[in-house]
């Protein structure tokens, strides 16, 4: 069981560092504008509200589905898809906040955060896949 739980680490880290690694290349030439905010700026705080929102709803959702496999394997397949279905929507929107230059860089430090939180770990993983 560990070396699949070994795939989402590998998974995660590597959806991971491509936004740090976006964020820290964009961000450098003007690092103090991160936390800087203006007042046109604050309707698009709902972008990673909506991102972390519509990824925990489709979440649960494909967490659903989990009730209806009996074997580990497929417990495994449910558990990664829906891992990574949640992990690509915050990892887009985080793109997203990177590029747009509307769009408050406060955005990636929210969205970052919570992808932070979502972070797999092992007694979560073994929780969820082991058999009934």
């Amino acid at each position: 069981m560990k070396e699949k739980f070994r795939t989402f680490i590998i998974i995660y880290a590597a959806l991971l560092s491509g936004i740090i690694l976006m964020a820290v290349i964009t961000e450098a030439i003007d690092f103090e504008a991160i936390f800087q905010l203006s007042e046109e700026e604050l309707p698009w705080l709902f972008l990673p509200v909506a991102a972390i929102t519509l990824s925990e709803f489709l979440y649960r959702n494909s967490m659903k589905q989990m009730a209806t496999k009996t074997d580990e394997d497929g417990r495994i397949a449910v558990y990664q898809s829906a891992s990574i279905v949640r992990w690509a929507i915050l990892e887009g929107t985080a793109i997203v906040c990177i590029v747009m230059p509307s769009i408050p860089d406060i955005n990636i430090l929210i969205t970052v955060a919570f992808y932070l939180l979502v972070c797999p770990r092992y007694w979560r993983f073994q929780q969820i896949v082991a058999p009934m």
